[in-house]
């Protein structure tokens, strides 16, 4: 080190010591004015820091470069990305004489030259140290980096598409299953099928209501979900040997009933719980299979539909959508919730199914909250200790509700799946969820 330098930072040291041991202003214009300077002095020496680099670098050939850069992370205590600012800067010293200028004068910060070089070494300095540095010198970092973005398009826009070709050929979605049985996405798209999903999710992101306490990136994570089942339901997904594609479920009989030792359904693979069962099984196709004891198939029945077209329009007609109380999903993103559990007796009348979203059926089924209609026509949210000390309880078996509950409840034309096999314990139901 030269030794003119070396007391230069020894005075540097000692004086920033002695800054730091002063006590603050007490007026904050004061403190704002002092933070200023400190700010300008911190850009200062980050200028000559990056001078530093460019002449440690100059004489290194790319193979000796990564070395060199590991050892400076770690005797300069660099963060990877802070070092690679600093060295994009250090390039394009020589070549930015007005905007270093600028940052020595205090007219901009060296975050603005951080911008200024990046779009320097695409496009050339001379265009960089015109507009651009006049907008540096009016606005923030984050809206100069913003401009300078369009100011690639305007001065090289052959670069600028070669760019985004480059960036689209490096776009990917992996989906990976857990052990668990979740489901970890990882990816990244351009900027043209990334903003679409971004704004198609964000679309349906928003809160479902005052009481809707999901945090951002669950009510992303749902919409995602809800945007999958659409697509299934709707039929735009390509078919599968000739059907459509939707999601398959096989369960036995008694894991449908809820019945306590039943083994877990499947999913595509994956156990399920049967309140996951349950509430899939509210808004689906049931096909009946019968097995033999060496579990052969026996006998295949025809699939029915626990909501049926008719019905499911008068409760698009009645609910307009979700009718959890402040719910705004609409019509198309709702299934049919049997307010009764399909398999335990609850029947086909309109009055006895509501329309829910994907957030609140979930809720309701595996959260344990129940939906009930009055007889006026409103809907209650019991919520689950509430359902417990109330003493009320879905019925097991067709007709087993009696006079309980509301009017509307109540129904003679009730089929469940009790009524749908004739040995269940022998019996597999396959449900197809949902597909409309």
């Amino acid at each position: 080190m030269v030794a003119g330098r070396e007391e230069a930072l020894q005075q540097v040291r000692e004086a920033i010591a002695d800054l730091c041991a002063q006590p603050l202003a007490e007026d904050q214009d004061q403190q704002l004015a002092e933070l200023k300077q400190t700010r300008h002095l911190i850009d200062l020496l980050e200028l000559d820091s990056a001078a530093q680099l460019r002449d440690v670098t100059a004489a290194v050939d790319s193979e000796e470069m990564n070395d060199l850069c590991n050892e400076i992370r770690h005797q300069c205590h660099f963060a990877t990305g802070q070092l690679w600012n600093h060295l994009e800067v250090a390039a394009n010293l020589r070549h930015l004489p007005q905007s270093v200028a600028a940052v020595e004068a205090g007219e901009v910060g060296y975050s603005h030259l951080l911008h200024l070089a990046r779009t320097a070494a695409k496009v050339g300095s001379g265009l960089v140290e015109g507009d651009p540095l006049e907008f540096a010198r009016e606005n923030s970092p984050g809206k100069l980096w913003y401009r300078c973005r369009y100011e690639v398009h305007r001065f090289d826009r052959e670069r600028d598409l070669a760019e985004h070709n480059d960036d689209y050929e490096r776009r990917f979605l992996a989906l990976r299953r857990q052990e668990d049985g979740r489901v970890f996405i990882e990816g990244l798209l351009d900027k043209v099928g990334g903003t679409a999903v971004e704004v198609c999710l964000r679309g349906l992101a928003r809160r479902l209501g005052p009481d809707d306490a999901r945090t951002p990136e669950q009510r992303l994570a749902d919409a995602l979900a809800e945007v999958s089942m659409l697509a299934m339901d709707s039929g735009v997904v390509p078919q599968r040997g000739g059907t459509r594609t939707s999601l398959v479920v096989t369960t036995s009989v008694e894991t449908l009933l809820g019945l306590a030792g039943a083994p877990a359904a499947d999913l595509d693979g994956e156990p399920i719980n049967w309140k996951t069962l349950e509430r899939l099984s509210c808004d689906c196709s049931f096909t009946r299979l019968l097995l033999g004891p060496d579990s052969e198939p026996l006998d295949v029945g025809r699939a029915q539909r626990t909501v049926t077209g008719p019905r499911r329009r008068a409760l698009d007609a009645r609910d307009k959508g979700c009718a959890w109380p402040g719910c705004t999903r609409g019509v198309r993103w709702c299934a049919g919730h049997h307010i009764v559990p399909w398999a335990r007796g609850g029947g086909s009348s309109v009055g006895g199914s509501l329309l829910v979203c994907w957030h609140h059926h979930n809720k309701v089924h595996e959260g344990g909250y129940r939906l009930l209609r009055q007889d006026d026509g409103k809907v209650v949210v019991v919520p689950p200790m509430a359902a417990i000390y109330s003493g009320v309880s879905p019925p097991l078996v067709p007709g087993a509700a009696g006079g309980g509950g509301p009017a509307s409840l109540r129904s003679s034309g009730r089929r469940s799946m009790i009524d749908l096999v004739s040995q269940p314990h022998r019996a597999v139901a396959a449900a197809s969820a949902p597909t409309r």
